[in-house]
């Protein structure tokens, strides 16, 4: 193994053993950080250079023994660590190895002993690293894609899903066993037989992969449709003993395929021309009607523009056509078109622009009908007026001017008819989104709002009789809720200005340090004599580059939470530290917790936890919280490890000052 770049670690109080250490150390290669003669020193020089491996006198003198001091070290940063010690008690051995050391080794020991287990710990640190990365980036896939993962003991009947594959379905984590019964209950019974057929067939093919396609009943009793992929990974004598998988949810893509069937078979079965073309007016697609009309073959006339189909007889205005095109708009209007065989027909036609979801024109549609006949017959009609305009001329102009202006009514009629349709459906588009988020703010602005009335209706009927206790009580009231509404009114606007991307990203030096002790002062006035609120700043560093209203709005509004759902009180620690390029941020407290059912919801714009009983809130701060952390470049988390209350962790990149 190189050993050129491996820094280590010595703690021993015996000066000239962790010298001789140190000699020995070199000779081997490795390059020694320090020699620390207590638990203080060796988490001094631990801070200022971050060892690969740390050589650790479990009898060390002074306030922290050599096992106490791992402890500390591992609170920063877990590193391995080889216990040295010339006892070898029950109870020291069992102390270490509650630390999980690397190596035990007993003094006085040889060099090649300690290179053996320097090179072992490391090498195992290692292993441990790669394999702490690969189940990292595994949960992170699972997490992203919502994928359920599932493991099948076919041998002892026995199905492991993942939470993930239980939520799917609407149940709670390991809400029920699993076994092959209980599967067969879940799966649609006239799927059943035919999947469990083609999975055994697949698993028993060479490599043993499989992807099944089938619906399970959900916990409301609805069917989802779900796609199982996995891999036989165990088998004994050619006999499958384990099989490893995952349920993916396509069951807005089956719908989705559904629809999109639907429509095709609406478009190809349909009695009137459909074709779709190219921003350049070039056939991408045209329907089978299409091609029983004009003469044309699919292959002869994809690519092709339409206007292979212009005759010399056209009456279209196809310049005044494109205008109302290009400007987002739907043009009707009249075709007199040439087939394959040269025989014109007529066409009406209504074409429309297809735009995509930023509103650009990526296709266009036309419905064309074939009124060929119609205009013979209104031709074989104009002819019989004709004569009769010989018999009663004056009387055939008047029918003539009162028909012309019907027509004219009517085509008016319609185009303003499906104006009027999409400008009262966009209407009611915008209506639905005020009434959504009138609904919803609404609600929190009449609570403190009736609130105030109540105090000020009670003031004026009985003010000047009330003592001044009574009164300076009603004025208090008036003013928290005239502070909770501009706290209110504070969020919605900013969660407004991150929404549109308006809010502003603006780096300048910043004394952390300093900020983060402010934020400490101002957030104790909402705590009680409950509450111990620390600052632990384990930097040296104090001026980064920084948007001090960012910085200052997070920690706040996490502090705030904090002591807020702390209502009993406790420890509200803040932790600030670097690590490699970026800051770390930790809040801590001892309150309420967030319940596991609520975690995925947890930065929603208005959403509150289950558990907030009457502790007043309106869902917007960690809302506002994540975008703020998002435009800084960085990410929040909640640590669900921790248990006795909720703990935050925030990582913000470091920008060069």
């Amino acid at each position: 193994m190189d050993t050129s770049e491996k820094k280590i670690l010595i703690v021993e109080d015996n000066l000239i053993v962790g010298s001789d250490l140190k000699i020995t150390l070199e000779q081997f290669g490795y390059y020694v950080t320090g020699i620390a003669m207590s638990g203080y020193e060796a988490v001094e020089i631990f801070r200022e250079s971050i060892p690969d491996l740390v050589l650790m006198d479990v009898m060390l003198k002074g306030e922290h023994d050599g096992i106490k001091t791992v402890d500390i070290l591992n609170s920063i940063v877990k590193v391995p660590v080889i216990f040295l010690t010339a006892y070898s008690d029950n109870d020291t051995l069992i102390r270490a190895a509650e630390r999980e050391p690397y190596a035990y080794l007993i003094k006085p020991f040889h060099d090649r002993e300690l290179y053996s287990a320097i090179e072992m710990a490391l090498y195992k640190a290692k292993a441990e690293r790669v394999i702490k990365l690969s189940q990292e980036r595994l949960r992170l896939a699972m997490d992203a894609t919502q994928d359920g993962l599932w493991d099948w003991n076919i041998k002892e009947n026995k199905i492991y899903w993942s939470a993930t594959a239980y939520q799917m379905l609407g149940y709670e984590a390991n809400e029920f066993p699993l076994t092959i019964e209980k599967w067969k209950e879940l799966i649609h019974p006239e799927e059943f037989d035919p999947t469990y057929k083609s999975l055994w067939e697949q698993m028993n093919n060479e490599d043993g992969r499989f992807e099944i396609i089938f619906r399970y009943k959900t916990k409301s009793n609805t069917y989802k449709w779900v796609s199982g992929r996995g891999k036989v990974v165990e088998k004994i004598n050619n006999e499958i003993i384990r099989v490893i998988g995952t349920h993916i949810d396509i069951d807005n893509r089956i719908r989705s395929e559904e629809k999109i069937k639907q429509l095709s078979q609406a478009i190809e079965q349909s009695p009137v021309s459909i074709i779709i073309t190219d921003t350049d007016g070039n056939i991408e697609y045209a329907n089978p009607i299409f091609s029983e009309l004009t003469g044309y073959s699919p292959e002869e006339i994809i690519g092709k523009n339409p206007r292979i189909l212009q005759s010399d007889k056209s009456i279209t205005d196809y310049e005044e056509m494109w205008r109302i095109l290009l400007e987002g708009k739907t043009w009707y209007g009249l075709f007199v078109n040439k087939k394959k065989t040269g025989g014109l027909f007529w066409e009406s036609a209504i074409i429309s622009p297809i735009k995509n979801d930023k509103g650009e024109i990526i296709n266009y549609v036309a419905v064309k009908e074939d009124i060929t006949e119609k205009i013979a017959a209104e031709k074989e009609l104009e002819k019989y007026r004709t004569e009769l305009e010989n018999l009663v001329k004056e009387r055939t102009k008047e029918l003539a001017f009162v028909n012309k202006r019907l027509a004219d009514q009517l085509e008016k009629s319609e185009i303003i008819g499906k104006a009027i349709k999409e400008s009262l459906e966009k209407e009611k588009q915008l209506n639905d989104l005020k009434s959504s988020f009138i609904s919803t703010t609404s609600h929190e602005f009449r609570t403190p709002l009736s609130s105030i009335l109540s105090s000020i209706e009670l003031l004026e009927l009985f003010g000047r009789k009330w003592d001044e206790d009574k009164y300076s009580a009603h004025i208090e009231r008036i003013k928290t809720a005239i502070d909770y509404l501009t706290k209110l009114m504070d969020d919605v606007l900013m969660l407004n200005k991150a929404e549109t991307g308006k809010l502003q990203f603006n780096l300048s030096r910043v004394n952390l340090n300093e900020l983060c002790h402010k934020i400490i002062e101002e957030v104790k006035t909402l705590s009680n004599e409950n509450h111990k609120i620390v600052c632990n700043y384990n930097m040296k560093e104090k001026d980064f580059r920084l948007d001090e209203k960012l910085i200052r709005f997070i920690i706040n509004n996490l502090l705030g939470n904090a002591i807020k759902y702390s209502p009993k009180g406790g420890i509200i620690e803040l932790s600030i530290e670097k690590i490699s390029n970026q800051i770390i941020l930790v809040i801590r407290d001892e309150g309420i917790g967030i319940p596991e059912k609520d975690r995925p919801q947890l930065f929603n714009t208005f959403f509150r936890c289950s558990n907030s009983g009457d502790i007043q809130g309106n869902g917007l701060g960690l809302s506002i919280v994540k975008k703020s952390v998002d435009i800084h470049g960085g990410t929040i988390i909640l640590d669900e490890s921790y248990t006795k209350g909720s703990r935050f962790v925030v990582t913000l990149p470091l920008y060069k000052i």
